[in-house]
């Protein structure tokens, strides 16, 4: 009896399928199934005329949609505009199929977002098992979202209609999008559509935790998910967490497509370099420009004491922050090739952005979506003024425009400017990570042994920080470990030095001295042409460092002209016999001090070289030295309350302490030392500039340099 009541139900399912499945073919037209085989065969112009004539005399839901998909396919406006046509009327036709009402309310999105978004709520009631409406709904509430935090309307500062925040509509947004993935997720637990919808949402909330959690199971269930090791890697970067990002972006690139792989790698940093390099010039093959580009990240590395170049991970946190959020799909224009994109890769996330969407004021004047981007020293907006979602760079910003009106102007005002500053600014980026300060200090010298005319003895001296704010001496367990390097324009090593400072090291050095400093200096040599130069210093075990990284001209060349070379304030001068951490010049050991304090009654030692001095007929040089020490002038001291300030100081009391000591001196060598120790125990406690003017009497030549500022305090105990 139950093998009967089972055949008797197969048999009653198989007749069902039968006749629904008969049904269905007879729904279809023969023009309609013509239309099929054509498009099979990939005859689309035939395709298409057979599916009208169905349309044409059956107006059949069939052909409406297929006609939808081809003209979506072309991917035009007008192709769009007809595509939306066809699905409505499918829609229409056939409300209770799925595929049609969620194609037409798709595209709707594109024209019309409130109405898209009541469509496929409807489509939800009616097929409350399938998550495909929820995922996109969800999809529209995540960009309302991201749109509209920290945005505002304004106007005219009267027009207090129009200007306020929007932040409570981006929560809503926020809220709504939350719930559609939720509930696609009590449908499948392991969808993956929501939960990379959620991981978007979650990455651009303070709730990233949440989007790692999402990121994590994305990459467990689909390892092949590009972009998930991209967001992963975007966040762990902004963490510092460098180990684990460059583990994500190699997985990221390694996933990609050639030519996405080629932005990543190489377009994108050309589009850097270009400003300022003409690499078609500089580079003669691909093979050429890629070694460039590999220079240029190892130049551009702001930690070398760290195990990855950060800078590098920077670039391809950028860029996949770029692709994912700028992107334009429906234009066809990658992320990091839109306005905002470069800049972003060329200078990083501004401090702070503002977000001014397009409205209407009661006076009836359009104004644009923009973007203000602030930077420390400039801010940029950007404008979309075709509202198609392409924000470009604006530089005539400010006058009306009939009724179309931009949003508040950028601080690099034209083209020109921002063209400059690109060229001067090829990238901006700062070290993550905890940081110390130290003093170190550069001293140049001329090489007179060499005679190629632009030969330089460069000294770089620092003060390792081992006193801590109360005047202890305070060695970490680990010690030091520092970092010297410089590059050329071309961004070819010049110089490279690692070296360390362990505990016992400083203990033993520091042990006896007069002093509690330890001072080390670095000697290397430099051509007149700028370089790029990085010193940097790390204090082990907890890893915080110094990083100093700047563009680097040396002053002197070797010349006819009288010049003076940097004048070192120093603590100790000591002759054929060398001082640990000291410059060796010739017969001379010198301790620079690098803060330039001295307590009152400690000694104060001078030295410097002079270069071209003129020989008599005797082969004699004679020269003018003068040592003035006067009260030190602040740099901005000519502006404000402080020049008016300094006025009042000096007509009251007097022009202060100034001292010039004047010394004659001949001498048989072209290029002589001079050393001294200043007297500074009767001045009273304060910072003083001092200056050496040196004028040569056989040719009347006068050459002036400053030693920099000293800072006499009391005596301990006074």
């Amino acid at each position: 009896m139950r093998w009967a009541t089972r055949t008797l139900l197969t048999l009653a399912f198989l007749i069902l399928i039968y006749t629904t499945c008969n049904y269905c073919q007879s729904n279809y037209t023969e023009e309609y199934k013509e239309g099929i085989v054509a498009l099979n065969a990939k005859d689309t112009l035939a395709a298409e005329s057979y599916f009208k004539e169905s349309i044409n005399s059956n107006r059949d839901s069939h052909s409406f949609y297929q006609l939808g998909k081809m003209e979506l396919s072309r991917n035009t406006f007008q192709s769009r505009n007809k595509a939306l046509d066809y699905f409505k009327n499918s829609a229409l036709r056939e409300p209770k199929n799925f595929e049609y009402r969620f194609a037409y309310a798709s595209l709707l999105v594109q024209f019309a977002r409130n109405s898209a978004v009541n469509e496929l709520e409807d489509i939800n009631a009616l097929f409350p098992d399938n998550p495909r409406p929820l995922i996109l709904l969800g999809d529209i509430k995540l960009a309302d979202y991201i749109e509209y935090k920290d945005a505002k309307k304004f106007s005219e500062l009267w027009d207090i209609n129009f200007d306020f925040d929007l932040a409570d509509e981006a929560l809503k947004d926020f809220t709504a999008s939350e719930n559609y993935y939720s509930k696609v997720l009590k449908i499948d637990s392991l969808n993956s559509d929501a939960f990379w919808g959620l991981s978007r949402l979650y990455g651009n909330s303070p709730f990233q935790d949440k989007a790692l959690l999402f990121l994590r199971k994305i990459c467990r269930l689909n390892p092949s998910n590009k972009d998930a090791h991209l967001f992963l890697g975007l966040i762990y970067n902004k963490r510092n967490k460098l180990k684990q990002a460059a583990d994500e972006f190699q997985k990221a690139l390694d996933l990609m497509s050639e030519t996405e792989r080629e932005d990543f790698i190489y377009n994108s940093v050309v589009v850097l370099l270009s400003p300022k390099y003409d690499v078609e010039k500089l580079c003669r093959s691909k093979g050429e420009i890629e070694d460039l580009i590999s220079r240029f990240w190892e130049a551009s590395n702001p930690l070398y004491l760290s195990e990855n170049n950060e800078r590098l991970l920077e670039h391809y946190a950028r860029m996949a922050y770029a692709n994912l959020q700028f992107s334009i799909p429906k234009l066809g224009i990658d992320g990091w090739k839109t306005d905002r994109g470069e800049t972003l890769i060329r200078y990083g996330p501004p401090n702070k952005i503002t977000r001014v969407r397009a409205h209407l004021d009661n006076g009836g004047t359009f104004y644009a979506k923009t973007d203000i981007w602030s930077y420390s020293n400039a801010s940029l907006s950007f404008d979309d003024y075709n509202m198609n979602g392409n924000m470009q760079l604006s530089w005539d910003r400010g006058g009306k425009n009939g009724r179309f009106q931009s949003n508040p102007r950028s601080l690099i005002y034209s083209y020109e400017l921002f063209q400059d500053t690109k060229e001067h600014n090829i990238q901006a980026y700062k070290p993550k990570g905890k940081r110390f300060e130290l003093n170190f200090q550069i001293y140049d010298f001329v090489n007179t042994a060499k005679q190629t005319g632009d030969n330089i003895d460069s000294y770089l001296v620092y003060e390792l920080p081992i006193i801590d704010t109360l005047g202890r001496t305070n060695i970490p367990a680990g010690g030091f470990v520092y970092d010297v390097r410089l590059f050329d324009k071309s961004f070819y090593s010049l110089y490279t030095k690692r070296d360390s400072f362990n505990k016992s090291q400083i203990d033993s050095y520091i042990h006896g001295q007069k002093e509690v400093r330890k001072i080390s200096s670095i000697e290397y040599s430099l051509t007149k042409d700028s370089i790029s130069f990085a010193f940097e210093a790390m204090r082990l075990p907890d890893s915080t460092y110094c990083s100093y990284h700047f563009n680097y001209v040396p002053e002197y060349v070797h010349s006819d002209n009288l010049i003076i070379s940097d004048v070192i304030i120093a603590s100790q001068i000591e002759q054929d016999e060398k001082i640990i951490g000291a410059i060796n010049r010739g017969g001379y050991s010198v301790l620079p001090r690098l803060d330039g304090t001295f307590s009152n009654g400690e000694p104060v030692f001078l030295y410097y070289e002079m270069y071209g001095l003129k020989k008599d007929a005797e082969g004699t040089a004679k020269f003018e030295q003068i040592i003035t020490v006067r009260d030190h002038i602040e740099d901005d001291e000519s502006s404000g309350l402080k020049s008016f300030w300094s006025g009042v100081k000096h007509f009251l009391f007097g022009s202060g302490v100034k001292v010039s000591l004047t010394s004659d001196y001949s001498v048989k060598e072209t290029n002589p030392v001079q050393y001294l120790q200043l007297d500074l125990s009767k001045y009273p406690a304060g910072k003083y500039d001092v200056i050496v003017t040196i004028q040569d009497r056989n040719s009347g030549s006068k050459v002036e340099k400053s030693a920099g500022m000293i800072t006499v305090t009391e005596k301990s105990g006074e």
